[in-house]
């Protein structure tokens, strides 16, 4: 039978595990890496999701805020692309995973896709007004 101690140290280690290391794909990836950015986004592609995140400070009041908002429910009803904010902080994770995943969005959509969208969305949104 194991001590008390032996039972907390072993749960500690599995907790660490999940902390620093997570197995996918059969390999072993470490959170905040370039690698794990890349797979993520790679991942997410594969199930059909695709994802525009923006860093830094976003201003949330105004015109150009009106139509942005107009412009983010546009395309994701049109093409399915999900615009997030990710917040101030750039991890290599992060920066490896925006960079792959604007790869694989123009891709998919052409390398024209967020010039071409903001047109669409911007001649519907003046109509609209």
């Amino acid at each position: 039978m194991r001590s008390k101690i032996q039972i907390l140290v072993i749960l500690a280690f599995m907790s660490v595990g999940k902390i620093v290391g997570q197995k996918i794909d059969g390999k072993f990836y470490i959170p905040g890496t370039c690698e794990t950015g890349i797979l993520k986004a790679e991942e997410q592609v594969s199930n059909r999701v695709f994802t525009s995140v923006s860093y830094g400070l976003q201003i949330r009041s105004g015109e150009g805020y009106k139509f942005y908002e107009f412009y983010r429910k546009y395309m994701k009803s049109k093409y399915g692309i999900i615009f997030k904010d990710g917040g101030c902080s750039i991890t290599d994770e992060v920066r490896c995973y925006s960079k792959r995943m604007r790869e694989l969005t123009l891709e998919e959509f052409g390398p024209t896709i967020f010039e071409r969208s903001k047109a669409e969305a911007l001649a519907l949104y003046q109509k609209k007004e």
